[in-house]
């Protein structure tokens, strides 16, 4: 049976907000602190104006923590998007924000809304999204337990 945990949407983006050029600062980590190990992908503003990009997989195995976006990979270091999935099928960490992956681990530039990654070939899977107050961020997955899923470190 696969279980899903669905973490809302917090806030709407436009790609207009990103329109600065450049790169910012800041790294932005993921802790599993969930009882199960799982692949994470991550998507973000790309700092070549390219739109987005979405990269995957990480194996987090329950208990530890992996920077997914490095110092000057985005130039919009307080908005990240985030999909994890059980590894062998099961809970999922989902959002309504949609970005393309693959079912190998992958880097895709470019990703736009609508059609985008059915046009390329690509899976689409809801991201939840990330607000980060500061450059350096974490965000903690967590198992299902009222309603809390995720926090931020």
């Amino acid at each position: 049976m696969r279980t899903k945990v669905i973490a809302s949407t917090v806030g709407l983006l436009t790609l207009g907000a990103f329109a600065s050029s450049g790169t910012a600062n800041a790294d932005y980590s993921v802790c599993n602190k969930s009882s199960v190990n799982v692949y994470v992908a991550v998507a973000y503003v790309d700092p070549g104006g390219l739109g987005f990009v979405s990269k995957g997989w990480r194996k987090l195995i329950a208990g530890n923590c992996q920077m997914l976006v490095g110092d000057g990979e985005t130039s919009d270091p307080h908005n990240y998007f985030v999909y994890a999935v059980e590894v062998g099928g099961g809970r999922e960490w989902t959002g309504s924000d949609g970005f393309c992956t693959t079912a190998k681990p992958f880097k895709i530039v470019g990703n736009q809304n609508g059609s985008f990654c059915a046009d390329h070939g690509y899976n689409e899977h809801g991201f939840f999204h990330v607000e980060s107050p500061t450059d350096n961020h974490t965000t903690n997955l967590r198992d299902s337990s009222g309603g809390q899923i995720l926090d931020e470190g």
